[in-house]
């Protein structure tokens, strides 16, 4: 099943280099899914660039969409976001998403 994948980052969270004009994050994201009997994924390493246009604003957020393939049953998924710039990573677990009928 095809899930979609949403981030909204604060951007101050995020180390920003200059590139041309533009002050631009880059990223990996790292997403893992268990499904309902056990079954684990492979956990890759996707590159990910944010940029902003200018300097940012107090409470900018940038925003990242994706899309995941997961088996067509119960799954858990934890995501992360590493900033190697910074050496940090943010993450979270999402509630269990469920197989449609």
């Amino acid at each position: 099943m095809r899930v979609g994948l949403e981030l909204s980052v604060p951007v101050a969270e995020l180390t920003l280099l200059p590139v041309g004009r533009q002050r631009v994050a880059d990223l990996e994201l790292r997403v893992a899914a268990i499904d309902e009997r056990g079954g684990r994924s492979e956990i890759p390493v996707l590159p990910v660039r944010l940029a902003v246009e200018s300097e940012p604003a107090p409470g900018q957020r940038a925003g990242y969409r994706t899309t995941l393939e997961l088996r067509r049953m119960r799954n858990r998924v934890a995501v992360a976001l590493y900033d190697p710039a910074a050496g940090a990573t943010n993450g979270t677990a999402l509630p269990p998403l469920a197989a449609p009928p």
